[in-house]
């Protein structure tokens, strides 16, 4: 039987303050990205920014519910029938089936990723995101002490993954098939499986990746844009190209609150993939240094938090939370700055878009609570397992 030590029952501060400023920044752009659309979309300049209020509500009560969840009932026990673990994979995999139900699934130009649920869309692959970094919590938990084996530091782990794979491949969402790839790789990672393995897994996910790409045509012009856009700069090029003129004619200070010109239907995703993009030409360039400098401290805090944390099931969840919101942030980056590919992922909390708002809120929820409750049970080493390791 596991005794609880003392808890420590003070919130993370800088995760709340730097997650909660980023959100009041993000409701200002999701407001100056999205009014000409939603005017002329909807006839109220409004619109969009009442829908990111409404679902920051939920994803409010959300985050104030998760701070306060006991995290063992995440943990899978042998008292219950079906882990908890398994069941959220369950949901996951049912959700992603329905996107393709006629009347269920909306589709929005060629991909299909969304769910009609009365008068709101969801999107089943951000309950993926959450339900896999609970799973391969206790995945290396469970099996800590072979993780170094073919079996089941490889095979195991992406062989679960596969299906969730396919499922987004058919809708298609090649962005988040790349990011959970490196995400797992990250987590067989830090849990300690062997490098061969490893490496093993990294070029699987770059040849799937690519053999993704060769299939599907579209996905060829996205590589050949990241090349070189001006090859089709009023085609697949037109969107990476006014990204970086966003970021040219902001500069340093940018032109002002309201005043970008490439949200103008230059950018057709400006409140949602290239929100970073219009930041950077209404506030410039020291407005990305800050929200940097903010993302850092979210990462920088849950990364100690992992580390910091002796309970392996704790920690390991600690690394899945703050590895995925990371990789979430980098791509995005690294899109709208012409320096990745387009991926179709949102911004944390700059983005418009309520799934990714709802449950990055609860992501970032079970991280404060990690950090109040990171006293709780024995250590490790007491437990008769290794300590977790990230370098072997």
């Amino acid at each position: 039987m596991i005794e609880e030590t003392p808890r420590n029952q003070h919130l993370d501060y800088g995760i709340v303050a730097a997650m909660f400023t980023l959100w009041l920044f993000g409701s200002a752009i999701v407001y100056t990205s999205s009014n000409q659309l939603a005017i002329t979309k909807y006839g109220d300049a409004f619109y969009l920014l009442k829908k990111h209020l409404l679902f920051s509500i939920v994803g409010i009560a959300v985050f104030a519910f998760a701070i306060r969840f006991d995290i063992e009932k995440l943990r899978d026990s042998r008292l219950n029938k079906i882990p908890i673990s398994l069941l959220l994979l369950g949901i996951s995999a049912l959700l992603l089936i329905c996107v393709f139900i006629p009347g269920l699934g909306h589709r929005a130009g060629n991909a299909k990723r969304w769910l009609n649920l009365l008068f709101i869309k969801f999107q089943p692959s951000e309950f993926l995101k959450l339900a896999l970094c609970i799973f391969y919590a206790n995945y290396i938990t469970r099996y800590n002490r072979d993780i170094h084996t073919l079996k089941y530091g490889l095979l195991i782990p992406f062989g679960i993954l596969l299906p969730f794979i396919l499922l987004l491949l058919l809708q298609p969402d090649l962005g988040t098939v790349i990011m959970l790839g490196l995400w797992l790789c990250v987590m067989l990672f830090i849990s300690g499986t062997s490098y061969v393995h490893l490496c093993t897994s990294f070029l699987s996910v770059i040849a799937l990746g690519t053999l993704f790409v060769l299939k599907k045509g579209y996905n060829i012009d996205r590589v050949l844009v990241y090349l070189d856009p001006w090859k089709d700069a009023l085609g697949k090029g037109f969107q990476p190209i006014h990204s970086m003129y966003a970021f040219s004619l902001g500069g340093i200070w940018g032109r002002g609150p309201g005043e970008s010109l490439q949200k103008l239907f230059y950018l057709p995703e400006a409140h949602t993939d290239y929100a970073l993009s219009v930041v950077a030409e209404e506030f410039g360039f020291l407005a990305i240094v800050i929200f940097m400098i903010l993302y850092g401290i979210i990462i920088w805090k849950g990364i100690h938090l992992a580390y910091s944390t002796r309970d392996r099931f704790r920690r390991s969840l600690a690394w899945g939370l703050v590895s995925i919101f990371s990789l979430q942030v980098v791509i995005n980056m690294g899109v709208v700055t012409a320096l990745l590919p387009p991926k179709g992922l949102t911004l944390p909390f700059i983005s418009y878009g309520g799934s990714s708002l709802v449950f990055t809120f609860a992501m970032l929820g079970l991280l404060v609570n990690l950090s109040r409750q990171k006293e709780v049970g024995m250590a490790a080493g007491n437990l008769g397992v290794r300590p977790l390791t990230v370098i072997k």
